[in-house]
């Protein structure tokens, strides 16, 4: 099955959407396309279209089963058992991935932190295990861990990369400043800076939105 990312995009969003309402329980037991569409930002025939991508599921005159539809996408969208990821780097980013706790009502946990810096690692106390870059290989391999977040330098990056790919890594968030290209594995690369210039560049503007050209 193929899927656009575009389409994967939207069907996460509705997936996390839902994970938060049944978390914090502020939910009715049914939600309508419009309802979803309102919170996601997409028009209610977008979110019937991209949810029957994956099958059918049915709904009602109300609209999906919230509890339902959740566990058919987390099936569907492989999220249903967390996948394990590391975090490259322990810098400020990298602590604050690690600190933040479990992610698995996203479909990853945090198994493993990564830093070229020693002292780093053995000042830092966190509840998950933390060990030096050149053990990047083998962790990853042996805790058969699929995800990353990579949060190193530019210098530090592509030989982070290439440890991460030898050790069987799927897919990796890039926040380093060089981007990163690969025909192994899925890479998104996040520019924080970047996002941050055009901010300020749009306050510049006053009433400029996102949606105009």
């Amino acid at each position: 099955m193929k899927i656009s990312e575009a389409t994967l995009k939207r069907l996460t969003q509705i997936f996390r959407t839902l994970s938060r309402m049944i978390r914090f329980e502020q939910f009715d037991e049914s939600i309508s396309s419009a309802q979803l569409g309102d919170l996601i930002g997409v028009p209610s025939h977008t979110v019937r279209k991209d949810i029957s991508c994956l099958g059918e599921i049915g709904s009602s005159g109300r609209g999906y089963d919230v509890v339902k539809l959740h566990g058919f996408l987390a099936q569907e969208l492989g999220l249903a058992t967390p996948k394990k990821a590391a975090v490259i780097g322990i810098g400020k980013i990298g602590s604050a991935l690690i600190e933040y706790g479990r992610f698995g009502n996203s479909g990853f946990d945090v198994v493993a932190g990564f830093d070229s810096d020693v002292n780093r690692i053995e000042a830092m106390k966190s509840d998950v295990p933390l060990y030096p870059a050149y053990d990047i290989e083998e962790i990853v391999r042996r805790e058969k861990i699929e995800l990353a977040f990579l949060t190193v330098t530019a210098d530090g990056a592509i030989r982070s990369l290439e440890r991460l790919i030898r050790g069987g890594v799927k897919g990796v968030v890039n926040f380093s400043p060089l981007i990163l290209k690969s025909d192994e594995i899925h890479i998104r690369n996040v520019d924080l800076t970047g996002e941050l210039t055009l901010l300020s560049a749009m306050i510049n503007f006053g009433g400029l939105t996102a949606s105009e050209e």
